[in-house]
């Protein structure tokens, strides 16, 4: 199985080039057959820091890490042992009434007894070669706080948002009224909510049977507010290793999860974190006045700048003003041309910023 845009022969030749002289013609970077596909997320979740009680990988991604994903899924191999891996997951993402076609980039890690190697830059560098370019795929974004290394391979930080503590003493009871909170997910449920997660304006792009999955087969878990049969708003929190009493997915207006925030809140009894692009910052009812941070969303690198930029004339056109601002941008550096574009750690405030928003390779 070869990376969607890259033919067998193309892919092959890469490989070539890379490695080549000497023990290192011994290794090969693949996709995974089926067969090893649990032994991969055994290694992935031991590197990661999985504990028996967090299970695996598989439950905070239960779309990539599938038989239908295998040819997204790579790694190195050495005289037979598998050394490093990472993991891709192809994407859309809603800007407006523009799609900007991506790949999310995860599960980077090398096993502990083949580190300090280079093992995990040679298996970055040679799966990103294969999707530079490409007509298809605009960019590639991954979550980390090793900025500096991911440097090397043109990850910038890019992108808002902001972190809210939801205090739960500002908590309402009993304003839900005549409403009713279900915790209980059943498949007509599933169906209403992904009718609600369409009606984002921008965020991930997902089909109803990723979003059922998603919702079904992961980590997190749910809330949904409903007024006799009618869904009004579904919250999920958990969503993530680490991450307990985080929501960074929602639907629905803002009154309705204002009243469905109370019942996390009450059900938690206590305070909650909720991650939210700077555009959707819906909770300050529940805030101290510094229980609120700006943050940079993730790591971003252009994989085809033209494919980028028509997307951008487009999502601007009726603001010429911004889209010289970006264009002229676009001529500069990428560190400096995603910035404008979708803002970063120097909060540069033009008004070129795009609302881009992505957390997590099959999340929100």
């Amino acid at each position: 199985m070869y990376l969607f845009g890259a033919s067998k022969k193309n892919f092959k030749q890469k490989m070539k080039k890379v490695f080549t002289g000497g023990t290192i013609n011994r290794m090969k970077i693949r996709n995974p057959n089926l067969k090893e596909l649990p032994y991969i997320i055994d290694m992935v979740s031991k590197n990661l820091g999985y504990n028996t009680e967090e299970g695996s990988v598989l439950n905070d991604f239960p779309l990539v890490y599938k038989e239908n994903n295998l040819q997204n899924l790579w790694v190195l191999e050495n005289e037979g042992q598998i050394c490093s891996h990472l993991a891709v997951y192809p994407s859309r993402i809603k800007i407006h009434a523009e799609v900007l076609s991506s790949i999310g980039v995860g599960g980077v890690v090398t096993d502990l007894s083949h580190r300090g190697k280079g093992y995990s830059s040679k298996l970055m560098t040679q799966v990103l070669e294969c999707y530079e370019n490409k007509n298809d795929v605009a960019i590639a974004v991954l979550w980390s706080n090793l900025w500096e290394f991911y440097s090397r391979f043109s990850f910038f930080p890019s992108g808002n948002q902001i972190r809210q503590t939801c205090r739960v003493d500002l908590a309402l009871v009993n304003r839900k009224n005549n409403y009713k909170v279900q915790r209980k997910i059943d498949t007509e449920l599933l169906k209403k909510s992904y009718d609600l997660f369409k009606k984002h304006s921008f965020g991930n792009i997902r089909t109803e049977k990723e979003h059922l999955t998603y919702l079904e087969k992961g980590s997190a878990n749910s809330f949904f507010l409903l007024n006799e049969e009618v869904l009004l708003a579904y919250i999920l929190i958990d969503k993530g290793k680490d991450l307990k009493n985080y929501i960074h997915e929602w639907a629905g207006s803002e009154e309705s999860l204002k009243i469905l925030l109370d019942e996390v809140l009450l059900d938690r009894k206590t305070e909650v974190e909720i991650i939210s692009p700077v555009q959707l910052a819906w909770a300050n009812d529940y805030l101290k006045s510094d229980n609120l941070f700006k943050e940079v969303m993730g790591l971003i690198k252009i994989l085809n700048k033209s494919l980028l930029v028509e997307i951008l004339k487009e999502s601007l056109k009726e603001d010429k003003k911004s889209l010289s601002q970006a264009l002229e941008a676009s001529r500069k550096t990428d560190k400096e041309f995603l910035e404008v574009l979708f803002g970063g750690p120097s909060d540069v405030s033009l008004s070129a910023k795009l609302p881009i928003w992505y957390w997590g390779m099959d999340s929100i």
